[in-house]
């Protein structure tokens, strides 16, 4: 966490053009509607999800982060997120699940807010990659498997 808020000024110019490519990836793999309620986890920022339709809501765990993110925001981290069941149709999470402090908990956490889709990104050579499928497996969830750059996308089903 406190790297993320350490960055916070720079972290567009860091990470803001590959997000967004991933965010555009996103948008032409799945067809979001103006009226879809979306919930990115781990947000930081979020000026990628300009790319992607819908009512957006965010939370991350960074305060600096959400401070420069212009959509509705909540800080909180995503092994405990303070929604109500099945109160998002879509759950996003772009290249942040390897640093949450408990995957299963957080994949669990997005099925239980969310209605129809999750879809979460990682690093191709991440290490996570087993624990983040081990997860979906152990949460009875199933799954398609997009790469797309360096980034291996998951296409997780809830209906």
């Amino acid at each position: 966490m406190k790297y993320y808020n350490a960055i916070s000024q720079g972290y567009e110019e860091l990470y803001g053009n590959e997000q967004e490519e991933k965010a555009r990836f996103l948008a032409e793999s799945h067809r979001f509607s103006d009226s879809d309620r979306i919930l990115d986890v781990g947000s930081g920022t979020g000026s990628y999800l300009k790319l992607i339709k819908g009512e957006k809501t965010c939370i991350d765990p960074s305060r600096e982060l959400l401070k420069k993110n212009p959509y509705k925001k909540v800080l909180g981290k995503a092994e405990r997120m303070p929604f109500a069941d099945n109160a998002f149709d879509y759950c996003i999470s772009l290249t942040a699940v390897q640093n949450f402090s408990n995957i299963k908990q957080s994949i669990k956490e997005m099925s239980r807010v969310c209605r129809k889709k999750i879809f979460i990104s990682t690093m191709e050579k991440s290490r996570s990659i087993e624990e983040i499928e081990r997860s979906i497996k152990e949460l009875g969830l199933s799954y398609n498997k997009k790469r797309f750059k360096k980034e291996v996308f998951y296409f997780i089903e809830l209906e």
